[in-house]
């Protein structure tokens, strides 16, 4: 015998069940906290440039001193300006800043150490580069090695604060039979280095093997690369260019001589 149901005594469940079971079926999505966002410190380290062409920023005090400052990054602290001084530090027994006076044809020295210029070493006519310009006091007294300091000049860059990732480029190093052959050296930090062209410059930049010109009539133009070398110092704080004249001795050609620094790129704390 079946049993018969009938429809309208089936328990029917409550809007509010039915409202209680959807919302268990609503997907949840989640939403992701954003972390708040932290303020850069002023102590951060940050790219540094020298550029020799700022006027407000590079001083040239004499042939044998100069300053370049990179004021504090937002002017009130306490962040400090960065300063590099430029100083010739030691000059040989035979040698002087700027030339002997003939090359302006009436006798007049002129002494661009330590100036700026441009164009030089494949820059392009709008690339600025600090000179470093000397001459041998005595052309007969000219030393043809660079284990003697009689035709050596040393100029010492030293910054306020260690910066790291300096990089810069020597242009122009080459020579002239028995008038003048570059030799550079670098001291007191720690470099790597690029010659543009080996067949121009040779040597590694140490004092016992200074970059120079490949041979004693090896010139260069302004428009070329080839006497460049490209230097990298992981970390520094302060370095020593030492400069020669590797001529002939005895030459009797002026000697008047001239090699060009690059502008300068680094890294730096300014606290």
């Amino acid at each position: 015998m079946s049993t018969l149901i009938d429809p309208s005594s089936t328990q029917r469940p409550s809007r509010r069940s039915v409202t209680r079971a959807a919302a268990w079926t609503v997907p949840v999505v989640a939403v992701a906290a954003t972390a708040p966002a932290y303020a850069a410190s002023p102590c951060d380290s940050r790219a540094g440039t020298v550029d020799w062409a700022n006027g407000s920023r590079f001083s040239r005090a004499s042939a044998s001193s100069a300053t370049y400052t990179i004021p504090d990054p937002d002017g009130s602290g306490p962040g400090e300006a960065l300063t590099l001084t430029i100083s010739t530090t030691f000059l040989g027994s035979n040698t002087q800043l700027g030339d002997q006076g003939y090359n302006s044809g009436n006798g007049v020295r002129i002494n661009d150490n330590l100036r700026t210029t441009t164009g030089v070493g494949g820059s392009g006519a709008g690339a600025t580069s600090l000179q470093l310009h000397q001459s041998p006091r005595r052309d007969g007294d000219k030393v043809d090695t660079w284990t003697t300091t009689s035709n050596k000049s040393i100029t010492t860059f030293t910054f306020s604060r260690e910066v790291t990732g300096l990089t810069f480029t020597i242009r122009d190093i080459d020579s002239a039979f028995r008038d003048f052959w570059d030799g550079i050296a670098l001291a007191g930090a720690a470099f790597t280095s690029s010659r543009a062209n080996a067949s121009y410059v040779s040597g590694t930049g140490a004092l016992t093997d200074p970059f120079r010109s490949s041979s004693n009539n090896l010139g260069v133009g302004d428009g070329s690369t080839d006497g460049n070398v490209a230097i990298t110092m992981p970390t520094v704080t302060s370095f020593e260019f030492h400069y020669w004249n590797l001529s002939s001795t005895g030459s009797s050609a002026d000697g008047d001589q001239k090699v060009f620094l690059s502008g300068l790129s680094f890294d730096y704390k300014p606290c």
